[in-house]
């Protein structure tokens, strides 16, 4: 809660309990270099990941979708010669 409370206040806020001293030592610190570098070299590979894994979810996307709509076709094609029986019998019941 502390560090929401040192945001707010270095945002211009004001607040209905002052922070301690401990507390604004502890969390009032700015962001170190090494921190800093950390965050980067994270972000770095974040962006590695990424240039490596779009290709293989595009390349996903345009070989599986095919894939199921071929299936669900085949699937169709399958089921209607039973379908076209089955009306036919209904028909020829009605008429």
């Amino acid at each position: 809660m502390a560090i929401a409370e040192l945001a707010l206040e270095s945002l211009g806020g004001t607040l209905d309990s002052p922070i301690s001293d401990d507390e604004r030592r502890k969390y009032g610190e700015p962001i170190r270099d090494e921190l800093r570098d950390r965050i980067r070299s994270a972000i770095r590979k974040r962006r590695l990941l990424n240039t490596i894994l779009a290709p293989l979810a595009l390349l996903f996307w345009v070989t599986c979708v095919p894939l199921l709509l071929l299936a669900a076709f085949l699937l169709w094609l399958f089921f209607l010669p039973f379908e076209l029986w089955d009306s036919y019998k209904a028909w020829r019941k009605a008429g």
